[in-house]
């Protein structure tokens, strides 16, 4: 066997252990990732000790997680762990513990069905606002088509007013 070069295996030992580096994130998703695991700690702040009992752990946790929590915005994280506080609140007890997992499941079922109304105990997607994000307004040919037609059968309608009948 080989040996490898010592500046192969080190970067060989970089990639095994660090899956996901900070240089690889942007300064949005390190923000997410951050916030996904302040969010984690206000849920049960005794059992976050216990799964990073220290800085060390919790580092290496978010490097991790990183990949699957950095596409998240704010409000989706926020409607996850509302969720999460809820089922919680119902005594289920596939979230009597803290899991990253399930919470990040919970995270993805609120990005996939929207956000979650504790109120009525829904998911709901909020209503997209058209000038904000333009891509949910696509055109629509049919509507394109009949305003044609409707403006060929005024400009008709039109010249037949200015025609002089008379003139036959």
């Amino acid at each position: 066997m080989s040996q490898m070069p010592a500046a192969q295996d080190q970067r060989l030992a970089a990639s095994i252990r660090a899956p996901m580096t900070g240089d690889q994130l942007t300064e949005q998703e390190r923000v997410a990732v951050a916030y996904f695991f302040r969010r984690l700690k206000l849920v049960s702040p005794a059992e976050y000790d216990r799964m990073f009992p220290t800085p060390d752990a919790r580092k290496e946790a978010q490097r991790d997680y990183a990949p699957y929590i950095k596409n998240f915005t704010r409000v989706q994280i926020d409607a996850g762990f509302d969720r999460l506080h809820t089922l919680r609140q119902q005594g289920d007890d596939n979230h009597r513990f803290l899991d990253v997992d399930r919470a990040i499941g919970l995270v993805q079922m609120a990005a996939r069905q929207g956000v979650y109304s504790p109120r009525s105990g829904k998911f709901y997607i909020p209503k997209p606002d058209p000038e904000a994000q333009p891509e949910y307004r696509l055109p629509n040919a049919t509507r394109k088509e009949r305003a044609e037609e409707a403006r060929n059968k005024a400009m008709a309608e039109l010249a037949t007013l200015f025609t002089d009948e008379d003139e036959d």
